[in-house]
Formats: C-alpha cells, sequence, structure tokens
C-alpha cells in the first residue's frame, strides 16, 4: 500500500514562507522514496511558488485545519506538522482527529523552535536547532535534534560553490519571502557602491520593489531575484562571497554551502538560532525582534565579518549538510515498521 504524508502548514501573508520551504523540502525527499505527498495549509494557493506545487501531489488552501483536520490528513500515514505557536492542547486535538480508533501505522511529526512545549502529542518531534544536544521535550516523544537535522532542499544536498573571483565582493541579501520591515532595503543600503555587488531575493508578494530598484541601480553590479526554486537559491548563494540574510531557514542554506554571513534575528522563533549563530560559528549578529534596524548597523557587522573572514579564508558550519530531511526519513521509515 502506497504511504501517505500530509503536511500542515500555515503560510503567505505575514506568516511567510519560511515554514512552506520546510515542507517542501520533506515533501521533496519523501516523494523521491515513493510517498505520496500533500500540503494542508491555511493560505491561499494563488500565490503558492512553483516549486511547492510540484513537490505536493495535492494541495488544499485556506483551511482551518488546527481546528479540524480535512479528510486528506485523517486517511495519511503521517501528518507533519509545522507551526510553532500552537499550544500543547491543540496538537492532542489534532492527534484525537487523526488517529481515531487506530492505534498503530500511523504517526506525527512535528516541529519546533523555541521549546515553549512539552510536545508530547507527538510521535517524533523535529528542533534543528545549532547544537542542541538535550531538551526539555517529553521523554515519550523521540527527539531529533540539531542541526543535521536541517530541512533543506534536494539542491542543497550537492553544493558546488563558485563565488566571485572579481575584484568586487558578491553578497547574498534574502530577509524571508515577504520582508514585512523592510530590512532587504536596509541590507542593500549598507553596502558600498564601489566594492559590492548585491544578490538580492524577494518572494512574489514583496512590496518595495520599487524603492530596492532604486538602490540597487546606485551599484555598477546587481541582481535582483523574485521566488527562486531551491535549485536557483543555491546558484545565486554559491555566486556569493558573503551573505547578510535573516536567521531562519536561510541561515542553515548558507550554512551548508559554508558561506560567511551577517544575520538577522527578526522575529522571536530566530532568537535561539541566532545566539547559537554567534556562539558556535563565530558569526555577526543582529537582534532587531522588538526594534528597527538602521543601514549603519548592519555596515559595521558587515565590516566585522570581513574583518573576520577574509574572501580567501573556509568557513565550517557544524553538522550542517543538506542531508537533514532524509535523516528524518529514515527514522519515520523505521519506526513504522515497527508500529
Amino acid at each position: 500500500m502506497t504511504r501517505k504524508i500530509v503536511f500542515l502548514c500555515e503560510f503567505g501573508g505575514p506568516k511567510g514562507w519560511g515554514h512552506l520551504t520546510r515542507c517542501v523540502a520533506m515533501a521533496q525527499e519523501a516523494g523521491g522514496r515513493g510517498w505520496c505527498t500533500a500540503l494542508v495549509g491555511s493560505g491561499t494557493l494563488a500565490g503558492l511558488p512553483q516549486e511547492a506545487k510540484e513537490a505536493f501531489g495535492s494541495a488544499v488552501g485556506d483551511c482551518d485545519w488546527i481546528t479540524e483536520l480535512p479528510p486528506e490528513a485523517v486517511s495519511a500515514t503521517v501528518v507533519f506538522v509545522d507551526e510553532m505557536y500552537q499550544h500543547d492542547e491543540s496538537l492532542h486535538r489534532i492527534r484525537r482527529q487523526f488517529l481515531g480508533e487506530q492505534k498503530t501505522g500511523k504517526l506525527i511529526i512535528g516541529t519546533d523552535d523555541m521549546q515553549r512545549r512539552r510536545m508530547d502529542a507527538v510521535d517524533i518531534v523535529v528542533n534543528s536547532e545549532i547544537q542542541l544536544f538535550e531538551s526539555s521535550y517529553a521523554p515519550c516523544v523521540q527527539s531529533l535534534l540539531g542541526e543535521k537535522y536541517s530541512m533543506l532542499r534536494r539542491p542543497f544536498s550537492r553544493v558546488n560553490r563558485c563565488p566571485s573571483l572579481s575584484g568586487k565582493t558578491s553578497v547574498f541579501v534574502m530577509m524571508g519571502g515577504t520582508d514585512p520591515f523592510g530590512l532587504n532595503l536596509r541590507a542593500v543600503e549598507s553596502l558600498d557602491r564601489d566594492f559590492c555587488i548585491p544578490n538580492v531575493v524577494v518572494g512574489e508578494s514583496y512590496r518595495h520593489r520599487s524603492e530596492l530598484e532604486g538602490l540597487l541601480s546606485e551599484f555598477g553590479e546587481s541582481t535582483l531575484s523574485q521566488a527562486l526554486s531551491g535549485r536557483e537559491v543555491v546558484e545565486c548563494m554559491g555566486a556569493s562571497n558573503y551573505g547578510i540574510i535573516a536567521c531562519g531557514t536561510s541561515s542553515l542554506e548558507l550554512g551548508a554551502l559554508q558561506l560567511p554571513f551577517v544575520g538577522l534575528s527578526i522575529i522571536d522563533n530566530q532568537t535561539a538560532t541566532a545566539r547559537k549563530i554567534a556562539k558556535n560559528w563565530r558569526l555577526p549578529i543582529l537582534h532587531c525582534e522588538e526594534r528597527e534596524v538602521q543601514a549603519a548597523e548592519i555596515r559595521e557587522k558587515f565590516e566585522e565579518l570581513l574583518a573576520d573572514f577574509p574572501r580567501d579564508r573556509s568557513k565550517r558550519f557544524g553538522e550542517v549538510d543538506g542531508l537533514g530531511c532524509s535523516r528524518i526519513m529514515d527514522v519515520c521509515e523505521r519506526v513504522l515498521r515497527l508500529t
């Protein structure tokens, strides 16, 4: 019998696209193993990136799955919940609806970034925080901890970097799909017009495009890309010498490429990652969870990065290697064989 994995995720608008990107990565891995894949989300499917459309065999949008699971999810072998703010009680409600009277042969996998929940309603919890070896999750839950479980899309498992060898410094800039705080603008504004080449990636719903294009016109060379696939993002990152990014999934993607960067911690579920990046990877971080950041602050951190990591110096980023999804699916399939 063909096994089916359904991803429950909130995406689009103020929710951004980071959680969906992780689900896409897992769906690519599961689909490559012969699983049927489906997406159930609260966002509209109209703005779904092409890569996501290809990763999921079916998709249901504008769905309040937190209150009631749709039939597509109830009939699945595995439900994968990527949502940060629902309490344990909500996850228990999902578990009751998903399992019904069936006690074996089904699994719930949940992601968590902040360790504010026990996660005792799921069978497997994934927290890819850097250098995380212990957690406060319920003892009954199998915990997959640390950056080796980073959920990165397939192209990040086979990376071949070709950074700029010109006299100029190529800088990858990306602040998530929506960038509601206009941080792409501040990052580009911080760069030297004569010596830097900004490579900026934005989402389809990015609202500051005309202003950003005006800033980029001040540089001799620059690129502005929109809603790239995993392969295209790898190529853009791989052609850069450094990065200025938000401390979400992008930080782990750059880690897989061994590309030094300045990280901006924008929302609370990035705070722990940002602190670990500063402590373990020795990279400059700006905390802007509750305040506006000025271009001068980013410029100071970027100059710090240039001083600490000259272009000819390699950098190792822990256990990030682009194989996290494969490891998670290995555990999932092994547990299912035992149930």
